[in-house]
């Protein structure tokens, strides 16, 4: 589903675009160039450790693009939210493809994990850092959601639309809630091993499947409800 956009894009939306393809253009700078058969064979092992990576961003920059087709934000609590997004994203691309196949390693029991990592304390951190990062992520996508419903009556939003910007603050903060799991079992050391804290993260399918549950049975759908309040007040022709 294409979703109508609100307006033109602005210059905010167009420079948050061109930070997450540099953060891209850095995933690819991270790939090395083989230089014989054993290194195209190791440029293939580093397929899954790429395509999470990648996927991890592609998934960002959807949440980013519809916050913004729905909503034009602009002001300056947006600009430094906004600011903190990307910085976390261009702070994290470069090494996140390296704790991808950390975590890909373990799974597939590869011994180049034991060779990426000396020691299970160093993976319990890597599972630590990378879930801060998801949160601050998500944590962003989720606040700039709420700000759009605060600022409702400036963005002239419907009901519909209101509604629909606190619900998907919900629905994201469920990424937040299955990256604050994936902390809290590195913190606490339950399962690193194993690769638990990696594991929480299939939670957040779960709580996202309760939550548009949930939203789909509440949201408005009156004709009234839908129909956006305009920004301009006209004046009523004077009565002779």
């Amino acid at each position: 589903m294409i979703l109508p956009r609100r307006g033109d894009g602005s210059r905010l939306e167009t420079f948050s675009d061109a930070m997450l393809a540099f953060a891209c253009a850095l995933l690819v700078l991270s790939l090395d160039v083989p230089h014989g058969y054993s290194d195209l064979v190791q440029s293939v092992k580093g397929f899954f450790p790429f395509a999470l990576t990648f996927s991890a961003i592609l998934l960002i920059w959807i949440a980013h693009k519809n916050l913004f087709r729905r909503y034009p934000l602009d002001d300056p609590f947006t600009v430094v939210v906004n600011g903190v997004f990307l910085f976390t994203i261009l702070f994290y691309s470069y090494p996140l493809k390296w704790i991808a196949g950390s975590v890909v390693s373990l799974f597939l029991n590869d011994n180049g994990a034991t060779n990426i990592l000396s020691n299970p304390g160093q993976l319990r951190n890597l599972f630590f850092i990378y879930g801060m990062g998801w949160i601050v992520v998500f944590f962003c996508i989720a606040l700039l959601y709420v700000h759009a419903a605060r600022s409702a009556e400036e963005l002239g939003l419907s009901e519909i639309e209101t509604y629909d910007a606190v619900s998907d603050a919900i629905y994201y903060l469920c990424f937040v809630l299955g990256g604050a799991i994936s902390v809290a079992l590195a913190y606490a050391n339950v399962g690193v091993e194993v690769g638990f804290p990696a594991l929480a993260y299939i939670s957040i399918g779960v709580f996202a499947i309760v939550i548009t549950f949930f939203r789909r049975r509440y949201r408005p759908d009156s004709l009234e409800a839908a129909i956006a309040p305009s920004p301009l007040r006209i004046p009523e022709a004077p009565h002779d």
